[in-house]
């Protein structure tokens, strides 16, 4: 007797699922559509210097500390042995640049774009390194590296 009503149930219980009726479909499951949104939502990307910034992939960061703006494509950095001089090197698409940004350590740090004028371009310095660089390149430290020529002859192999 046992056996039957064990047997009745389990044929009952492979009916309910081989049959699978429309509640047991939804369970556990939202009836709408899937729905993936970006953080931020339909803002365009914006740049708040004192709070929450748009990213163009739609994330949201506050970032912490002083922020210094320096040109676009930062994508190669030096900080100098001592910790008080970056140099970054804006590459990647045109306009390429070096941004030196000293005196890291207080509120007020200062920042110098090598050229000063991005939007000036000329052909004839196609060669010159400052137009090919590519990344980072690490400063020696043996002396300060606060003029943009030196800079720019260490770069260059020391020419």
């Amino acid at each position: 007797m046992r056996r039957l009503i064990l047997l009745i149930g389990l044929v009952i219980a492979g009916l309910f699922l081989i049959v699978k009726p429309p509640w047991l479909l939804k369970a556990g499951r939202d009836s709408g559509a899937l729905e993936l949104a970006a953080p931020a939502g339909d803002q365009p990307t914006y740049i708040n210097p004192s709070g929450e910034t748009v990213l163009p992939n739609g994330r949201l960061i506050t970032p912490e500390g002083v922020q210094v703006t320096v040109e676009p494509h930062p994508y190669g950095m030096a900080l100098s042995p001592d910790g008080n001089l970056l140099v970054t090197a804006n590459t990647g698409t045109w306009p390429f640049s070096l941004s030196i940004i000293s005196a890291l350590a207080s509120n007020a740090p200062r920042v110098q774009q090598i050229p000063s004028d991005m939007r000036i371009f000329d052909p004839g310095k196609a060669r010159d390194p400052l137009y090919s660089q590519r990344m980072g390149k690490p400063l020696p430290p043996s002396e300060p590296l606060d003029d943009p020529a030196r800079i720019r002859r260490e770069m260059n192999g020391g020419r």
